[in-house]
């Protein structure tokens, strides 16, 4: 050891001069900062020719600083800060859209009637007819607790319709069906 880094009486990093580190998959739990005859089949994840080998000590790394490590080896950088990401603007449909979203999920937490879940597939049809993730989480609800009714081949066949329409979904489509009848 050549040198080590104490903070309020912790030791916080070790550094050695000629050290091996190796990894063996047979001895995973240790590994070795010396030379020995297992450390030759062992993968070398640190060898003397690198130079000094520096030891962070600790439980847990409670930040880290978004800019370059050595300053001197990359230059000085402007502190890095993350831009704002400005909040998204949404259309009125969007936020009804949205707000379908929210029925279909309380509808899904209290399981309610089906002359509810028929009216928000009204809903549905007007303002998002294409949206099929919204009409996946319909038939979801329909399968479940209204398999027998009218509702459910009616909304497989509008899923049917829009895989067909939209080829690129066709497997998400199919998936989410066959995830709804399996449970």
């Amino acid at each position: 050891m050549i040198s080590r880094v104490v903070r309020d009486s912790k030791t916080l990093l070790l550094t050695f001069r000629n050290c091996q580190v190796t990894f063996s998959e047979s001895n995973s739990r240790s590994s070795d900062l010396s030379q020995s005859p297992a450390a030759s089949q062992a993968q070398v994840l640190f060898a003397p020719s690198w130079g000094p080998y520096d030891l962070a000590l600790g439980s847990a790394i409670p930040s880290v600083f978004g800019g370059p490590a050595d300053r001197d080896a990359f230059g000085d950088f402007q502190d890095f800060a993350a831009p704002r990401v400005p909040a998204p603007k949404f259309t009125q449909k969007q936020l009804s859209i949205h707000q379908l979203y929210q029925k279909v999920r309380d509808l899904r937490e209290r399981s309610g009637h089906l002359s509810e879940l028929e009216a928000l597939e009204g809903e549905v049809l007007k303002l998002a007819p294409d949206d099929w993730l919204i009409h996946l989480e319909l038939y979801e609800i329909s399968h479940k607790l209204f398999r027998d009714s009218a509702l459910t081949p009616r909304l497989a066949e509008k899923l049917g319709q829009l895989a067909k329409q939209r080829g690129e979904i066709n497997d998400l489509i199919h998936n989410g069906i066959r995830l709804a009848e399996s449970s």
